[in-house]
């Protein structure tokens, strides 16, 4: 399965990238919480000084990392997408690309979902889901207005869909099973009979 998706943390300086590399497989592992600036820092292999260097705090890191991921599985999913086609085709896509990206940048993705209410967010970073939110709710809006949708709130909408994606990836992956085309294919059309009106 593709994905329109690059590896954001690729494309900085070697510390930087070794830093936020380190940070996201610490969050991951341990938490947030319980991961402090020494133990990123040994992981990355730089000392102490280095990662203030690049960053006030382990805030700073994690906000961040964040950003940049979250903008990534935006402009995975929004970049060029069909607005113009019908909201079941609409659907379809939004379905494939949020699979693709999950099933492509799987530490990515669980990385958002970890941390997307979390406190120490700052404003900018909670204001990245905005845009995505907006475009999509416009169209879901004249679907429930064209009567192709039920009336539910995109909310809602998000719950099912990303609930849904995480819970399956998260169920086959501790049991070591790979998530087939098939079985992407077989919850799309559950969650659109959940959906559609």
């Amino acid at each position: 399965m593709s994905v329109k998706a690059s590896r954001p943390i690729a494309n900085l300086d070697d510390k930087r990238q070794a830093i936020l590399e380190a940070a996201l497989e610490l969050f991951n592992d341990r938490g947030y919480h319980a991961t402090n600036v020494p133990q990123i820092a040994a992981r990355a292999g730089v000392a102490v000084g280095t990662i203030y260097h690049h960053f006030a705090s382990k805030d700073a890191i994690v906000n961040e990392l964040y950003r940049m991921l979250k903008t990534e599985l935006s402009r995975a999913l929004l970049e060029d997408f069909p607005f113009e086609a019908s909201m079941r085709e609409q659907f379809h896509e939004y379905w494939h690309r949020l699979t693709g990206y999950v099933v492509e940048h799987p530490r990515e993705y669980f990385f958002i979902e970890v941390h997307h209410h979390s406190p120490y967010l700052d404003d900018q970073s909670r204001a990245m889901h905005i845009p995505m939110m907006e475009a999509f709710e416009r169209a879901c809006q004249l679907a429930r207005e064209q009567g192709v949708l039920r009336d539910i709130s995109m909310e809602i909408i998000v719950a099912l869909t990303m609930g849904t994606l995480t819970a399956l990836v998260k169920g086959f992956t501790e049991e070591g099973k790979a998530i087939t085309p098939e079985i992407l294919e077989e919850t799309e059309e559950c969650l659109w009979k959940a959906l559609a009106k």
